[in-house]
C-alpha cells in the first residue's frame, strides 16, 4: 500500500495492517513531526530546536549559566577557611569581653555565641571588626536567625529516649541497638515479628 508522508509529502510503501496508524515516511520525519521551537539562549543568541526541554544554544552557554541551589557567589571555600582560622577565634573573645560576658538581650552569661550584627559571607571586611559582633545566648542567637541552636546536637534515642551521640544504628542508643540486633536475630530464626519492649 502507498501513502504519502505528512511532513514532506513523499510517497512510501507500507504492510496492510499499519495502513491506518502509518503516517511518516522515516524516523527522521517522525523526529520533525512538530515545528520547531524558537528559544532565546541565556546569552542572547537565538536558536530553532525539536528538543522540547533545550534551553541553551550549547553545553558550554549551559555549563557556564546554570548553577547548583547551594552556589553561594563561589567563595565559600575562602569563607570557610576563614571561619576555621585562628582571627575568628579572637574576634569571639575580644566580643565577649567587649560585652562583658553577657548576652546583650536578656543578659544571660551561660552557653554564649557571637553574632555577625552584618552577615560574615556578605560583608567580607567587616568579618572581623569587634563592632561587628553582638554576644547572645543561644537561645536569642537561635531567634535572630530563626533556628533552634539549643537543641542542634542533641539526639534521642527513639525507643528509650536516653540521649545519644545519634551515630548509632537508627539513632538508637547502645543498649536499645543492642537488644534490637539480637530481637532481629531471633526474629529471622522463628520467623516471628520483632518488638522491642
Amino acid at each position: 500500500m502507498t501513502l504519502n508522508c505528512v511532513r514532506c509529502s513523499r510517497a512510501f510503501q507500507v504492510k496492510v495492517y499499519r495502513a491506518k496508524t502509518a503516517r511518516y515516511c522515516s524516523k527522521a520525519c517522525w523526529g520533525r513531526r512538530r515545528p520547531p521551537s524558537h528559544i532565546i539562549c541565556g546569552c542572547g543568541r537565538s536558536f530553532d530546536t525539536y528538543q522540547r526541554q533545550q534551553r541553551y544554544c550549547s553545553r558550554s552557554c549551559a555549563r557556564r549559566l546554570t548553577r547548583s541551589n547551594a552556589w553561594k557567589d563561589g567563595k565559600s571555600l575562602e569563607r570557610n577557611r576563614s571561619r576555621l582560622g585562628s582571627e575568628l577565634r579572637r574576634w569571639r573573645e575580644v566580643v565577649f569581653e567587649k560585652d562583658g560576658y553577657r548576652c546583650v538581650l536578656c543578659g544571660e552569661s551561660g552557653r554564649l555565641h557571637a553574632h555577625h550584627i552584618r552577615a560574615f559571607a556578605t560583608f567580607p571586611l567587616e568579618r572581623f571588626s569587634a563592632e561587628n559582633g553582638i554576644t547572645l545566648c543561644i537561645s536569642c542567637h537561635g531567634k535572630q536567625h530563626g533556628k533552634n541552636f539549643a537543641n542542634r546536637h542533641r539526639r534521642a534515642c527513639p525507643d528509650c529516649g536516653a540521649v545519644t551521640s545519634g551515630r548509632g544504628r537508627d539513632g538508637r542508643c547502645r543498649s536499645c541497638g543492642l537488644k534490637w540486633r539480637y530481637l532481629q536475630r531471633w526474629a529471622d530464626a522463628t520467623g516471628q515479628k520483632p518488638r522491642l519492649a
